[in-house]
């Protein structure tokens, strides 16, 4: 059985933004009977909810149409938002769980009314999906079966536009 192993040992804040975290992340590596370290610069940004919507008698799942100001674009897309609007709330309650995944259900029942105009009644976690090597992203998809359609209809920001 191999001695081989990888372990963070510490971890600096470079710079932050609204949304993101520059940080240099150091690790131990023990390969081959010798130790050393080294060090990743990487990203970290509040997490998001995903939500697919599904219609079972229809046979049919919402997609919502949505101009993205960043591609100067339209785009289709499943609905979902940030878990957290900024960087300081989510570092604030990263450790702790009961809150966090409270915050998390919150997300996808107002993501559910603000951008496809649905009202979620029960929600169900399909698969937690984070990101690529240097960027820490998870996406929280969830899957909406029981749901009822809002009489007023969607309710974005005012920065978003969005059709369902």
């Amino acid at each position: 059985m191999s001695a081989d192993y990888i372990k963070i040992i510490g971890e600096e804040e470079l710079f932050r933004v609204k949304l993101l975290q520059m940080i240099r992340r150091k690790f131990e590596i023990s390969k081959n009977g010798k130790i050393d370290q080294f060090s990743i610069e990487l990203s970290r940004r509040p997490p998001g909810v995903r939500i697919i919507i599904d219609n079972l008698e229809k046979g049919q799942i919402l997609l919502t149409k949505e101009f993205r100001s960043e591609l100067e674009d339209w785009d289709y897309r499943i609905p979902g938002g940030k878990v957290y609007e900024n960087l300081e709330d989510y570092l604030k309650y990263i450790s702790d769980n009961a809150k966090f995944n409270k915050d998390v259900i919150k997300a996808v029942k107002a993501e559910g009314f603000e951008e496809a105009g649905i009202i979620v009644k029960d929600q169900e976690l399909l698969k937690k999906a984070t990101s690529g090597a240097i960027m820490i992203w998870d996406l929280y998809y969830y899957v909406v079966t029981n749901f009822e359609i809002s009489k007023t209809g969607n309710k974005t920001e005012s920065s978003e536009i969005i059709e369902p």
